[in-house]
């Protein structure tokens, strides 16, 4: 469930480049004329599926990710005053380990761990 989050992460970080994200870049990479250039690129885009049974929390923290505000170091963790709003909000009743699960999959989504080779 986390690495299928990471990867989403590792892909709408800012491309090298500056022009865009990196999934903008492999998206052009993958309409190459070169036929290595495209393999790479569209192996770089698959990642990890996200558990169907867990889709609902998937859903739940993009929702929730990004909204307990910004600071001077960026995006602010959600926080429980986050998470209980946005249950309240959507008449969502969460399990403690759902809880848990959001703030684990926020901080996936804050910083995803350097991609694997």
């Amino acid at each position: 469930m986390a690495a299928a989050l990471a990867h989403e992460a590792r892909l709408n970080r800012p491309s090298a480049d500056g022009k865009g994200t990196v999934r903008d870049h492999l998206l052009r990479a993958a309409r190459s004329r070169t036929p290595w250039a495209r393999a790479k690129a569209t192996r770089d885009l698959a990642g990890p599926e996200f558990p169907e049974s867990m889709e609902y929390l998937e859903d739940l923290v993009r929702q929730l990710h990004g909204r307990s505000g910004i600071s001077t170091h960026g995006i602010v963790p959600a926080t429980w005053a986050s998470i209980d709003a946005m249950a309240r909000r959507l008449n969502v009743d969460l399990r403690p380990h759902e809880v848990q699960a959001l703030f684990r999959l926020d901080g996936v989504m804050l910083n995803p761990p350097a991609e694997e080779h």
